[in-house]
């Protein structure tokens, strides 16, 4: 039998729900949401994890791991810069362009904090230490809110019991098995089409043959939601659209006329990359705090960037530094220029 609750748990869920938490009960969705998805965590916290992350597994020779953590650390710049934003917007109600954002963010963050993402990647899967935390002694219940949203899961967790309540009102989702689709195909397409499910939950991954990708293709062509469902579960039905990628949300820095003493206008950073021959080498990035794109460059061009504080001429620049040959910093000066970094 269920204990006496106190307080009803819910899991981490599919998406990042709306709305707020209510007296006596803990969203533990919510506290993802509000606690983790938020500029100052981002920017601060976050980043500097990953910066040492990428550092250390650089020392350690462990480069084919780089790339995803590269992208990840360059992202919280502009993710610092539009997160609490789309956190506002989701709460007020579905949108499309937020739910990519804080899609991002999550992925971005548990990737700090070494979380683990779901099987179908959707979403990353908080740890026992932090759902314990925030679920508080209990007793309570573990309530569902929606099919697949990790109640069985967070009650383990929490040795509890999974509360026998109504589910959240979300849309109609037909469960069938990966390997089922082509044999199903029309019927998964005709019951789609009809508005008796709007998209199809595959329990198991779909085959990598050509016949079930091809299958997978057709129904994601013909229901614009499935994709959308593939990409974010429950929270992709509630939302029209959404970008392809978080970087198709960012724009690119306002250009400044050359000056006779430039100053930086934001961040930069020198990189760990492997070659193509396997030889560890670096790269510069300059990352602005805004939604715009962050820009590789020379790793050179960083070193100029630190001295460009709006007081140093380029006879000041020259003798700064014996690498900038008046050809290199020029070449130097115009690229950082045309790209908006000075």
């Amino acid at each position: 039998m269920l204990s006496e609750s106190r307080t009803k748990v819910y899991p981490p869920g599919p998406y990042p729900p709306h709305g707020v938490e209510r007296d006596g009960e803990v969203d533990l969705g919510i506290r993802m949401r509000d606690q983790l998805l938020r500029s100052e965590v981002i920017s601060g916290g976050v980043r500097q994890v990953l910066a040492d992350r990428l550092n250390n597994i650089a020392r350690a020779g462990r480069l084919s791991m780089a790339p995803s953590l590269v992208d990840a650390l360059l992202d919280t710049w502009p993710l610092a810069a539009v997160v609490d934003d789309a956190r506002d917007r989701w709460v007020a109600g579905p949108d499309g362009e937020a739910l990519l954002i804080l899609s991002r963010a999550m992925h971005v963050v548990g990737m700090a904090l070494g979380w683990p993402e779901t099987i179908d990647r959707r979403w990353p899967m908080p740890d026992v230490d932090w759902i314990e935390r925030e679920a508080g002694e209990g007793p309570f219940d573990v309530v569902i809110r929606g099919r697949a949203d990790g109640a069985p899961a967070t009650a383990t967790v929490l040795n509890t019991f999974v509360a026998l309540k109504e589910p959240l009102d979300t849309p109609p989702v037909r469960s069938v098995q990966g390997d089922e689709i082509v044999d199903m195909l029309d019927e998964l397409l005709s019951s789609v089409a009809s508005g008796e499910y709007a998209a199809i939950r595959f329990e198991s991954p779909v085959p990598w043959d050509e016949l079930s990708q091809a299958a997978l293709a057709t129904l994601e062509e013909s229901n614009p939601k499935q994709r959308l469902f593939r990409r974010f579960g429950l929270a992709g039905l509630l939302v029209d659209d959404t970008p392809e990628h978080f970087d198709d949300l960012l724009g690119t820095p306002k250009i400044h006329k050359a000056t006779l003493r430039p100053q930086t206008r934001c961040s930069g950073l020198v990189l760990p990359r492997l070659s193509e021959n396997g030889q560890v080498t670096t790269v510069g990035a300059v990352a602005w705090e805004a939604a715009i794109k962050p820009v590789l460059v020379h790793p050179l061009a960083i070193q100029l960037l630190q001295l460009l504080d709006g007081e140093h001429t380029r006879a000041d620049l020259l003798d700064a530094d014996d690498r900038f040959t008046p050809e290199i910093l020029d070449h130097l000066l115009t690229q950082l220029q045309e790209i908006g970094a000075i």
